[in-house]
């Protein structure tokens, strides 16, 4: 049975050679199919007459493609999407609040919002800036009996410790037990 209302080829449409890189149709001028425009007001400006269900647009200012579902309206426009990428899974729980972190003899220690504690083990990396050392030495005070304060007697607290921009690391001992003899 002919068909009516066409021109009619008795082969395809080709360029004039392999080599010929002029393209044989503009999909602009195409009935549906797949083609590109600027931004969702060049798609919404394609005719009817040149609209079928099914077709894809490819939109450049958003990176998407279109298709039209369900009818050839502007309002039939729905994203494309290639069903490549899977559902969204479940929410996973929240997790725990950290209230401190900080370092101790090198290791890492976290404590959690709920009072446990953590030691996340050794804390490596390169060796920070050096601060100011000293040595503080509080107790009794024996001066006045001439004993020397670097014979440190029993109650006596040595504070020793460094200081580095505003921050302080410091270990304080105290002299407990002391059997050194006479003073005299």
């Amino acid at each position: 049975m002919p068909i009516t209302g066409g021109v009619q080829f008795t082969g395809f449409i080709s360029p004039t050679s392999e080599e010929d890189t002029y393209p044989v149709t503009k999909p602009v001028y195409g009935l549906g199919g797949l083609r590109n425009v600027g931004s969702t007001s060049e798609r919404d400006a394609i005719s009817s007459q040149r609209r079928e269900q099914g077709m894809l647009v490819f939109v450049e200012n958003e990176s998407k493609y279109y298709k039209l579902v369900g009818g050839t309206a502007n309002t039939d426009w729905s994203e494309f999407s290639s069903g490549l990428a899977g559902p969204t899974g479940p929410t996973g729980p929240t997790g725990e609040s950290i209230s401190s972190v900080g370092i101790s003899f090198g290791r890492l220690i976290v404590t959690k919002n709920t009072g446990e504690t953590l030691d996340a083990g050794y804390v490596v990396g390169p060796t920070g800036p050096t601060g100011d050392s000293y040595i503080a030495v509080s107790g009794p005070d024996f001066s006045s009996i001439g004993i020397n304060a670097l014979n440190f007697v029993q109650g006596t607290n040595v504070t020793i410790g460094t200081t580095f921009d505003g921050f302080t690391a410091s270990v304080t001992f105290s002299v407990i037990n002391i059997n050194a003899g006479d003073y005299n």
